[in-house]
């Protein structure tokens, strides 16, 4: 039985990654006289493709697996489901996050999201929140200060005083 769940969850991935694939025309441009690295559509491409690839290799297996009776699973049906399932989760964070740096910015997006993961992950001593607000910081200045990296600002930042909230869309 596991292994069939094994097999349609590879059959998902599959199918999930040429849907994708497919709507490449719909979601990116291709730019004429522009170089090939500085494309729109070259790096998501390339990803879906890779993602359509290593989809298929794991159907093929899959199929082989099942097909010489190898019934045998590593996981029991609950543990690959959550092992499925994790990945999805953080792709649900990942979503969040870029909610919530349109509403508190980017500096206080991170921060907070660096904190949560951090307990989410399990690390639960100071230390490891400590470490996550450096980490957070850093993440924030290389971006942001040194990078100069534009995103979108925070209609937090609309409450601010007006030299500070030049300030604080400019560099946080």
């Amino acid at each position: 039985m596991s292994s069939r769940l094994e097999l349609g969850l590879r059959v998902f991935a599959l199918v999930a990654s040429v849907s994708l694939l497919t709507q490449i025309d719909a979601q990116t441009k291709w730019i004429k006289r522009v170089d090939l690295t500085m494309q729109p559509r070259l790096w998501p491409i390339l990803a879906l493709v890779l993602m359509v690839v290593s989809a298929l290799a794991m159907c093929v297996v899959g199929f082989r697996k099942l097909r010489s009776n190898q019934v045998q699973s590593a996981l029991p049906e609950r543990s690959l489901l959550l092992e499925w399932w994790l990945p999805l989760e953080y792709s649900l964070w990942f979503l969040a996050y870029v909610y919530v740096v349109g509403l508190a910015g980017y500096l206080l997006a991170t921060l907070g999201f660096m904190l949560v993961l951090t307990y989410r992950a399990g690390f639960r001593e100071k230390r490891w929140f400590g470490w996550a607000v450096v980490v957070g910081l850093t993440v924030v200045l290389s971006f942001r200060t040194a990078l100069q990296v534009r995103l979108p600002s925070g209609q937090l930042y609309e409450f601010l005083p007006p030299g500070f909230r030049n300030f604080m869309i400019t560099y946080f």
